[in-house]
């Protein structure tokens, strides 16, 4: 009888003890799997991610099942695989929805989170991120309170609501000090947040005492990830005081945080650090070491291939080649970072569209929710009243029937309006970022044609003109003709007018001398021919602008010159400037073979684009007048009265 009793616990038992040896086995699963969830080690993090899901589908257990889709979505966003991890988000959430997991429900929704906001698209993310919190306030979790609010804020930031950050952060701070009198971690992540949102809205000295404090924090708990972090934010705030005693605080600071990135293998941190001390050294004009630090941040990049910090590198090249007065390498590193910072423009704008889009259809739904339980609650009403009469009911189904047939087209018209705004928001959206796109590539190639101008102008003509000066001396000294002499002369003739030609085609000499109206003089002189005769007319032009606006307005005037020249097939040209109080008022005519004009803000040609786009950028306004087969007129008004005259 005893043996028959002890088979029959042991038989009980084991069950028992097998589920238990399995959730154990689960629980060091999935807590090796958050070891290895920053991508440390990624071997070991693909193979505990299939470990959590197999163990999960093999016990059935229903919070593991949940757990283990998290893990498989938190692992397909780690391989950019952004809709399936939605996918494994969303099961989860419906799980524990169904089964009133809160805890569940409240990690599913920071996964979907996570997810978008990986994607930028921090408007869409913000949502769950306030769903999470509402569900934390619901349990009294003051810990999780605190932290979502912090990740609120963080959001916020990224959209540039600095107001409502700090208000964030002002709450979070207010439930942590209930939880925790004493300074920790949270205190110290809310200093940090605060330090980044003061350092972005321009309150410097705020943001420095805040990541100070954060430091302190950091340090006593000894939290490398974090110090890392904190001390290069405040380095990059020291650099903009830009001053020298705040350009070494700021070196001190990012050595700091590059020992610790090393330290702990964070390559990225490690690689932003070296960009930022590069930015530092160049201030500080320590060329060779900024471009050694650029170099070694390059190399580390070539295996993270980050677009971003790419960007930040060819950006430091160019201003050390600059400085070092290697142009060509300087010129290179330029057209680098420009296409790759149009390529991140164009990235950055996709994701905006994307999130109003989704913004849109998130109204429209709920719109649409909205008018399908007025409609329900109407259907019930008409229940009722058909139960009292069923003339009345008649009379009112016939009347009702009217009335919403035009109540839906009243709707479907509304929300067609409301489609259309949406549309013309997006593209007035894209055409503000392209006028901003296509104002910095003109803004920079004018500075790099303008520093190239006068490296020719004022370093390598003098050098010119002081071989020959030499030679002179020498040929004086030695008796009878040389040949050798005179051929040397020549060439240093000739590269000297190369040399003063090509300043002058960077940039006009006459311009920076004697103003506008000499200059507009001097390039009608040069372009007038047998075929097409330029004229010039100016008028309130005494008094000089600063050089970058003449410069613009020059530019200017050449584009639109190059453009009669190629395609108008005039044979009179006319360019007027004239200065009011408060206007420059330029205007270029010819009596060419014009072109079609849809509309002021719309043209064809490139070349016209970037002019209005230049004309924007300086707060003016372009019109344009043509009539095909007879002639073209473009007037543009700009501002004068924020222009500062000069003497």
């Amino acid at each position: 009888m005893k043996s028959y009793l002890t088979i029959f616990f042991l038989l009980a038992i084991i069950p028992l003890a097998n589920a238990s040896g399995n959730d154990s086995l689960f629980n060091a699963s999935v807590a090796k799997w958050q070891h290895f969830q920053h991508g440390r080690n990624a071997d070991s993090f693909l193979f505990y991610t299939k470990q959590v899901a197999q163990l999960a589908d093999d016990s059935q257990d229903l919070n593991q099942l949940a757990t283990a889709k998290r893990v498989n979505g938190y692992y397909q966003m780690a391989q950019g695989r952004f809709e399936q991890a939605e996918a494994f988000f969303n099961d989860a959430l419906t799980q524990a929805r169904e089964n009133k997991f809160v805890d569940h429900e409240i990690k599913a929704l920071w996964g979907l989170y996570k997810n978008l906001n990986a994607q930028q698209y921090y408007h869409s993310a913000l949502k769950f991120a306030y769903d999470a919190l509402a569900l934390a306030e619901q349990k009294d979790d003051k810990i999780l309170q605190v932290n979502l609010l912090i990740v609120i804020a963080e959001n916020l930031r990224l959209q540039k609501e600095f107001e409502k950050g700090l208000e964030a952060l002002e709450n979070a701070a207010s439930i942590d000090e209930k939880i925790s009198p004493k300074l920790d971690i949270n205190a110290a992540k809310i200093f940090n947040d605060r330090g980044n949102i003061f350092s972005e809205s321009g309150e410097i000295d705020a943001a420095i005492f805040d990541y100070e404090r954060a430091i302190e924090i950091y340090s006593r708990l000894n939290d490398s990830i974090q110090l890392t972090t904190t001390f290069s934010n405040l380095g990059q705030t020291y650099r903009l005081k830009g001053s020298q005693p705040f350009f070494d605080k700021a070196y001190d600071a990012l050595y700091k945080s590059l020992e610790f990135s090393k330290t702990i293998g964070y390559e990225q941190r490690t690689i932003q650090n070296l960009i930022s001390l590069a930015e530092v050294d160049i201030d500080l004009k320590q060329y060779n070491i900024a471009l050694n630090r650029t170099l070694e941040a390059e190399q580390l990049n070539q295996k993270l291939n980050n677009k971003s910090l790419t960007y930040y590198i060819e950006n430091n090249k160019h201003l050390i080649y600059q400085a070092q007065g290697k142009y060509n390498q300087s010129l290179a590193a330029f057209e680098r970072a420009t296409k790759i910072k149009e390529e991140l423009n164009s990235t950055e704008r996709a994701i905006v569209v994307t999130d109003l889009l989704a913004q849109y259809e998130l109204e429209k739904n709920e719109k649409e929710l909205l008018e399908k339980g007025i409609q329900l609650r109407k259907t019930k009403n008409l229940s009722v009243i058909l139960g009292i009469t069923s003339g009345i009911l008649l009379l009112i189904f016939f009347g009702g029937l009217r009335f919403w047939r035009l109540y839906q087209r009243n709707t479907k018209l509304l929300q067609e309006q409301k489609s259309l705004k949406h549309q013309q928001k997006i593209v007035e959206l894209e055409s503000k970022a392209e006028m901003q796109a296509i104002n910095a590539m003109l803004d920079g190639r004018d500075k790099e044609r303008q520093a190239i101008a006068e490296t020719l102008h004022d370093s390598v003509s003098t050098l010119l003109s002081s071989a020959n000066m030499h030679l002179q001396a020498v040929k004086h000294k030695v008796n009878g003709e040389m040949p050798a002499i005179q051929k040397t002369q020549r060439i240093i003739k000739e590269a000297s007018q190369k040399v003063r030609f090509l300043s002058h085609e960077l940039i006009s000499s006459i311009l920076i001398k004697f103003g506008m109206e000499a200059a507009m003089n001097d390039l009608v002189d040069k372009i007038s021919n047998d075929h097409l005769q330029f004229q010039a007319e100016c008028s309130g032009l005494d008094q000089r602008f600063p050089i970058e606006f003449e410069t613009k307005i020059y530019h200017i005037i050449e584009e639109l010159c190059n453009n009669i020249l190629k395609h108008s097939k005039a044979t009179k040209a006319k360019i007027s400037l004239h200065r009011t109080e408060e206007q420059l008022i330029l205007e270029v005519w010819d009596n060419g073979i014009g072109f079609p004009v849809v509309t002021n803000t719309e043209y064809s040609g490139i070349g016209l684009n970037k002019i209005r786009a230049r004309v924007k950028g300086m707060d003016g306004v372009m019109a344009v007048d043509s009539q095909t087969g007879e002639y073209a007129r473009i007037t543009i008004k700009l501002p004068v009265a924020e222009a500062i005259e000069l003497a």
